[in-house]
């Protein structure tokens, strides 16, 4: 059977970490498809330790909150990449669209593993094969100020999983609200992020040649077989922040927030 160098353990590991270090609360690590959607995207949201669903009012608001993009006043592009661990790579697009009261979203969110070399228990420097891992996310988003103190949103997640010659796909949903309340600089944010169905690699990796009775003689050593895999959860996230807006000047504007 092939296996994984070193390189693809390190990622497999530092995915399971991600899972840790963002969703604490959660029992079961490490076991969720394209776990790099819990990697934030948007510098802002960063530099305020995430605590972002309340916040989130321009572009990074398609990751975040799609609710968000209706406080843009014009259209945005942004363009972001990041070069992560064991030589890996996250790279994340977006596009936002203002229509009148409507709101028009598209976001790109990629993971790049590189190319890594196929090992076998045979051949256990290399085959001289190589193999890539990628996992990506397009989503298409929509939005609108319901009142002008109300605001909803929702992105649909084309989700793909590519790992050498094996591929998972499914569809994701991602639904978010952001409310001023009557208290002046008082704000409420919520959403839930990858909702959608299980993931499951299918491709010819997993083709192997059994021999149903290995003590036996003369019986067929190489009947065809496909290795049964388990289908993955997406990452499910749900989100809920406040803001409260301290200081906010022409040029200034201070506030706390938490998620």
């Amino acid at each position: 059977m092939n296996g994984i160098s070193l390189k693809g353990f390190v990622l497999v590991a530092g995915l399971a970490l991600v899972n840790t270090g963002l969703l604490s609360a959660q029992t079961q690590v490490g076991t969720t498809a394209v776990s790099f959607l819990e990697v934030p995207a948007g510098a802002r949201s960063l530099g305020m330790g995430e605590a972002y669903v309340s916040v989130a009012d321009e572009i990074s608001a398609l990751y975040w909150n799609p609710a968000g993009i209706t406080a843009s006043k014009s259209n945005q592009v942004t363009f972001e990449t990041t070069e992560w661990f064991a030589d890996t790579r996250i790279s994340y697009t977006g596009a936002l669209i203002r229509r009148g009261d409507h709101y028009f979203g598209a976001n790109l969110y990629l993971f790049d593993g590189g190319e890594m070399d196929v090992t076998t228990l045979t051949y256990p420097d290399g085959t001289g094969e190589e193999f890539t891992v990628q996992d990506i996310s397009l989503g298409l988003s929509y939005a609108r100020r319901l009142t002008d103190d109300f605001s909803v949103g929702g992105t649909l997640k084309m989700l793909q999983s590519r790992i050498w010659r094996m591929r998972a796909n499914s569809l994701a949903l991602d639904m978010g609200f952001q409310y001023k309340t009557p208290f002046k600089g008082l704000n409420l944010g919520f959403s839930i992020s990858n909702f959608g169905g299980e993931m499951r690699l299918e491709g010819d990796n997993t083709f192997v040649r059994v021999d149903l009775d290995p003590q036996g003689a003369g019986n067929n050593d190489g009947i065809p077989a496909n290795l049964a895999l388990k289908s993955w959860d997406l990452p499910l996230i749900f989100r809920l922040g406040v803001n409260y807006e301290m200081v906010k000047t022409l040029d200034h504007k201070w506030l706390i927030a938490t998620d």
